[in-house]
Order: C-alpha cells, then sequence, then structure tokens
C-alpha cells in the first residue's frame, strides 16, 4: 500500500474513533461506559473511560504501549457489572489525551507517572488497585511507592519489576537506544525502530507474535494505535522518548522489590505465557519478594485481553473476590 493511502486510511481510522467517542457519552448512547476528558492543573486533557458505582472498590486499569484506554474497551463493563468502579486513562501521548503544545511537556515515566496522579487527585480517588499492562507497570508501581496508603491490590499483565522479564529477543534494539552516547549513536539506534516498531506491521505484530488464537484479533485494534502514532504530529518522538527512557525504571525494580518484602501486597500475576517483550520469569520473580503472590501464565501473547479476555475476566474476579 502506498504511503499516501496508509496515510488517509489513518485519518479515516482517527475521524471514526473520534466520531464514536463523541457519540457515546453516557451508556444511554450505547457504550457501557462513559467517557470523557478531565483538565489537569498543568492543563493536559486527559482522556479516560469509566463504568460502574464510584462507590465501590477503584480499579485502576494502566494500559501500554503503543495503545490506549481502547485495549480494555471489553473488559471495563465486565468488572462494572461486579460493582466495581472502573477507570482507565489515556496517557499524555496515547490515545485522545491532548498535551498543549506550549506545556513543553516531558515525555518521561516519571511526568507519566505524576499525569496520573493528578488524574487520580482531580477525580478524588484515593484508594484503588491499579491493574497494570506494559507501561502501565512502572506507573503503578511508581504510584505505589508515592502513596502506598492508596494501594489496595497490584494485578500484573505482563507488566515488569524484574531484570528476568526482559525478552531476549525484543529488547536489543532499545538497549541500543540506552547506550547511545552522542546524537549520531541515538539517530542510529531509533531509525530502525522508526521503521520497524512504529510502523503498522510491527505494531501488529505486538498483538499477534504469541497468540494462540490471531484469528481472534479485532483489527480496529492495532489500526487505531498505529493511526494515533502515524498522524499524530511528532508523537513518533513521543514514543521513542519513552522507549529510552523505560531505562529510567530498571535503577527503581530494587526499591519496587523491597516495597514488595516490606508490604506483602495482594499481587496477580497473569501473563501472557508466549509475550517475547516481558516474558515468564518476570512474572515467577514476584513470588521471590510476595509469599502469597498468584502467578498464572496463559497461553497468549502480549495483548492477551483480545483473545483471551473471559479467562482473564474469571481470574481477576476471583482475585479480587479473594484480596479485597
Amino acid at each position: 500500500m502506498a504511503k499516501g493511502m496508509l496515510s488517509n486510511f489513518s485519518q479515516l481510522v482517527l475521524c471514526l474513533f473520534s466520531f464514536l467517542t463523541l457519540s457515546h457519552q453516557t451508556p444511554a448512547g450505547g457504550l457501557p461506559y462513559t467517557v470523557g476528558n478531565v483538565t489537569l492543573p498543568n492543563g493536559i486533557q486527559m482522556f479516560y473511560r469509566e463504568a460502574g458505582p464510584t462507590n465501590g472498590t477503584t480499579l485502576l486499569l494502566l494500559h501500554g504501549f503503543p495503545s490506549s484506554s481502547h485495549q480494555f474497551r471489553n473488559f471495563i463493563p465486565i468488572l462494572a457489572a461486579r460493582g466495581y468502579h472502573v477507570v482507565a486513562p489515556d496517557y499524555p501521548g496515547f490515545g485522545f489525551t491532548v498535551v498543549p503544545e506550549s506545556l513543553n511537556y516531558t515525555y518521561s515515566f516519571a511526568a507519566l507517572t505524576q499525569s496520573v496522579a493528578a488524574f487520580l487527585d482531580a477525580k478524588d480517588i484515593t484508594a484503588f488497585v491499579p491493574y497494570m499492562h506494559d507501561y502501565g507497570g512502572p506507573i503503578g508501581f511508581r504510584l505505589a511507592l508515592q502513596r502506598p496508603q492508596s494501594i489496595l491490590a497490584f494485578i500484573s499483565q505482563n507488566a515488569n519489576a524484574y531484570i528476568e522479564g526482559f525478552g531476549a529477543t525484543f529488547w536489543p534494539p532499545i538497549f541500543s537506544l540506552w547506550n547511545a552516547t552522542t546524537p549520531a549513536q541515538f539517530q542510529a539506534a531509533a531509525a530502525p525502530i522508526n521503521d520497524t516498531a512504529l510502523t503498522l506491521a510491527g505494531i501488529k505484530s505486538q498483538y499477534t507474535t504469541g497468540s494462540a488464537r490471531p484469528e481472534r484479533l479485532e483489527p480496529e485494534s492495532y489500526w487505531l494505535d498505529y493511526a494515533l502514532i502515524d498522524e499524530q504530529a511528532g508523537n513518533r518522538d513521543v514514543q521513542i522518548a519513552l522507549l529510552t527512557d523505560y531505562r529510567s525504571n530498571v535503577p527503581l525494580y530494587p526499591a519496587f522489590q523491597a516495597y514488595f518484602r516490606r508490604a506483602q501486597p495482594k499481587l496477580l500475576a497473569a501473563w501472557g505465557k508466549n509475550d517475547i517483550i516481558f516474558v515468564p520469569p518476570g512474572a515467577e520473580a514476584f513470588k521471590r519478594d510476595i509469599l502469597n503472590a498468584e502467578v498464572v501464565l496463559i497461553d497468549a501473547g502480549h495483548f492477551l485481553l483480545e483473545t483471551n479476555l473471559g479467562q482473564m475476566a474469571g481470574l481477576v474476579l476471583d482475585f479480587l473476590k479473594k484480596s479485597l
């Protein structure tokens, strides 16, 4: 497909999802959750999806790269139907959250965590269960260090806190970003990532690789991820910046692990065992520090909610019933 045709299709995808977002503001509009925006003190308009009774236990759904709260679209109503208050924000740089250009926002995991914390404060959410996928892991665990009194339990879906969790085939190009010491080295490391991981084929592969049921994948999932990256000016640079800054999470692993040993939180690690990004040893490692950690390996890949929704929902609801 020619670049022009691809760009036009991406624009069509964005227009369609923008229409759906604007057309379904309440459950009465046909969507089993509400969508909205919270304006943070710094002017960021944080997009989110929300469902369930506000007096129920809050589940904070923290999405992964390169997706958004859209990845939880089918999960939210299942959890809300059981009486949980479910909230899923889009981070700055993802989904439909809008960051003012004048803000000169620094795209780092410290900044993403600060933005999610400001979102929680704006929504007056003081206690919650972080459900973390991929990038959601370091954000959720950073929040736990900042406000440990707020954490009721953890659910990790391929959300890493251990060196053992890094997949040997996926990470070497990103390690090259981390190890670059000159602008020329950085550009040389970023170019193949732009040409592979941030293309439609590269994003689609995150959904298909390791999936035991690729025929169940809804194509709009990876098309939306791609369209939002490809059509928003500067977003490719945002994604490269965050892939580079992921290294800032690794020095915090000892602090995360010390917190686990000290607090002994309830934790479910339910991982796609065929994921090549965050691999099963990362899930098993939780048991070193949390005595009663529950670890379940599912025959799925990185985006297991796309193919194993019922199985994951059963595990999560059972865990919450036992733990809260």
